[in-house]
């Protein structure tokens, strides 16, 4: 067999990290970025209006920032999101339901503890599609930043309301993006501090909601698999 290009290594890689949860193999070295003692441990909340998302207001709204569990699906998505990210105990909640042209903020800072490392991100969104131009639609974005060296991998992303790059499903105006995976290289990372960003946000109006769920891992790059062929492969 020939051998692998880097590119399929890479998908390869991806795919892995898209069928197996990350939490499940591989230690985690930054406690509670998953929201694993089910509590907001170490996350910094912050609250205020839209748009753009202004956050003046800081500490964690229980309307608005909300820890999720159990086998349910959020109430937009058909049965198409499920609460808690596939194969974690708990996820969170950004946002919600209410417009009011409400924003929200979570933050996490941590440092990389190794030098092969990578950051996984787990996101689904909600955004009720209001026809407003574009800098005054529902909205959802993360970002990372880091004190050193640029990391490599998807440091940002804002997704708004109507934006037909996303493979929205459709429930009336409400538009839903399912659980979604982003990967990020921390290699030269070791010891810098990193700080991984949500933000949710109604329409400026007032009159439509954007929310979102949120996860997170930080797991070693290396996968170790307990199994191999008779012929040793």
């Amino acid at each position: 067999m020939g051998k692998l290009s880097p590119i399929k290594v890479s998908m390869l890689l991806l795919t892995l990290l898209f069928f197996f949860n990350p939490k499940t193999y591989g230690q985690q070295t930054s406690s509670n970025i998953g929201f694993e003692s089910g509590t907001f441990s170490g996350w910094n909340g912050a609250t205020g209006q839209c748009c753009p998302v202004y956050t003046p207001f800081t500490g964690i709204d229980t309307a608005r920032h909300v820890i999720t569990s159990g086998n349910f699906f959020d109430p937009y998505s058909q049965g198409n999101i499920p609460v808690v990210s596939p194969g974690s105990a708990y996820s969170a909640r950004l946002g919600n339901s209410t417009g009011l042209a409400q924003s929200e903020r979570l933050t996490y800072s941590f440092s990389p503890a190794s030098d092969s490392l990578l950051l996984i991100i787990k996101f689904a969104v909600i955004l009720e599609n209001a026809m407003h131009p574009e800098p005054k639609q529902p909205r959802f974005g993360y970002t990372i930043t880091s004190t050193g060296i640029v990391p490599q991998g998807c440091l940002s992303e804002q997704i708004m309301a109507g934006d037909s790059t996303y493979n929205f499903l459709s429930n009336g105006i409400v538009e839903i993006l399912e659980w979604q995976t982003r990967v990020v290289d921390l290699t030269g990372q070791l010891n810098e501090t990193l700080t991984l960003t949500f933000e949710t946000g109604d329409c400026e109006p007032g009159g439509h909601f954007g929310y979102a769920y949120v996860d997170a891992a930080v797991v070693s790059s290396k996968i170790d698999i307990n199994a191999c062929n008779p012929d040793g492969s």
